[in-house]
């Protein structure tokens, strides 16, 4: 299905820029491609980097992200799609931005993600180790391991010349 998609995408495009250049101007495509990129580059700066903390931090904890730092990725997503050249992008951007479609995407991705996870499909990865994977024994954390314990004592450190 998606092999699919990514070979029916490119030519879906072009038909529709080439539909759309000869119904309106090529000046007219390149100006709507450069206003949807500044668009889309203003929409992904506004909800900046601390949006993709969150989400990591909410999926590297094994957990799945609140419903307010879904939508502000999904709005960033949005934004990435606006930003890339291309009207059918900037389509599927702008339905991510609106608050209705916005709402049940991201009930779709939640229902998928609990559904992954009550399979035991899903796997979040932190970092490359895996924070999460409910598939998988290294998941578990009540199976002992072994492993050996370096005791560390700490030093007293002692200044006796002041530094100015």
């Amino acid at each position: 299905m998606f092999k699919l998609l990514f070979i029916a995408y490119p030519f879906l495009e072009l038909y529709i820029v080439v539909k759309f250049i000869d119904h309106y101007s090529f000046s007219d495509f390149f100006f709507l491609t450069l206003s949807s990129g500044i668009l889309g580059l203003i929409i992904m700066s506004l909800q900046g980097r601390a949006t993709l903390a969150a989400l990591q931090k909410s999926l590297a904890g094994g957990q799945f992200p609140k419903s307010e730092i879904l939508h502000r990725a999904l709005i960033m997503l949005g934004g990435l799609l606006i930003f890339f050249p291309g009207i059918v992008n900037d389509v599927f951007g702008i339905f991510l931005i609106l608050p209705g479609f916005r709402h049940l995407i991201a009930i779709f991705l939640k229902l998928k993600l609990s559904s992954a996870a009550l399979r035991g499909s899903a796997k979040i990865f932190n970092s490359g180790f895996y924070a999460y994977s409910s598939g998988s024994v290294r998941s578990d954390p009540s199976v002992e391991r072994d492993a050996t314990v370096i005791d560390v004592t700490p030093t007293e450190i002692i200044h006796t010349k002041k530094i100015e």
